[in-house]
């Protein structure tokens, strides 16, 4: 009898363990969650989740092999727990930063947690004479310190100046500001106070801004 009550609870643990999902996408798949690229007259930034790194190439842009070499650095993250959804630059910024949102990987995806997810920029000071790919870069992180869940549609955009980041989720909205490393959440989706909103896309010109999604309407039906 009493092997037969530790089966069972054995088997129970195993049960509520494997039901557990955690949070571990394909890190091959460069169309899941939002942009991983981003480009201006001064930079493109690619976030490569498989390989942990942002990829970085300088301008002035070139298809010769040897001098976009000598213009681009592979930029590892700042943490191998991070998994990052979306990168954005301004159209029309002056300064060598780009934003970036995410979430640390292997969290239960149902738990309410603190720090789970982070936005930040990853800003470049050095020489752009000769490409310091060693030195030349900087991150500043923030973490949403609110209790919060998985979330499945995040969406960032960034003004034309690249001076403040806004991220749209179903739960909570922020924006992020560059040269202060402020960052500011609101819980809760005002966008639709009475039913779940579900953001795929936003685009922002300095004045007015467009976001594209769903309206959950029951189980079955969205509009």
């Amino acid at each position: 009898m009493f092997f037969l009550v530790q089966s069972l609870l054995l088997l129970l643990l195993f049960v509520c363990h494997s039901s557990a999902d955690e949070f571990f996408p394909d890190t091959t798949n460069y169309d899941a969650y939002g942009l991983k690229i981003a480009a201006n007259k001064l930079m493109i930034v690619e976030a490569q989740n498989d390989l942990t790194d942002f990829l970085v190439q300088f301008a002035p842009y070139t298809d010769n092999v040897t001098q976009g070499d000598d213009n681009g650095c592979s930029i590892n993250y700042n943490d191998s727990s991070q998994y990052i959804y979306a990168v954005a630059l301004g159209k029309n910024q002056s300064t060598y930063n780009a934003f970036f949102v995410g979430e640390i990987l292997g969290l239960d995806e149902d738990s309410s947690l603190e720090n789970r997810t982070f936005i930040g920029i990853l800003n470049y000071t050095g020489s752009l004479t000769n490409i310091d790919c060693d030195n030349g870069f900087a991150y500043s992180i923030q973490f949403v310190e609110m209790a919060f869940p998985h979330q499945e549609h995040l969406v960032m955009v960034t003004d034309p100046l690249g001076l403040v980041a806004y991220g749209f989720s179903d739960l909570f909205i922020f924006s992020y500001t560059a040269a202060t490393n402020a960052l500011v959440v609101h819980q809760n989706n005002s966008l639709s106070p009475s039913k779940s909103f579900l953001p795929f896309a936003v685009d922002y010109d300095g004045s007015y801004g467009v976001i594209a999604g769903f309206l959950s309407n029951g189980q079955n039906s969205r509009m």
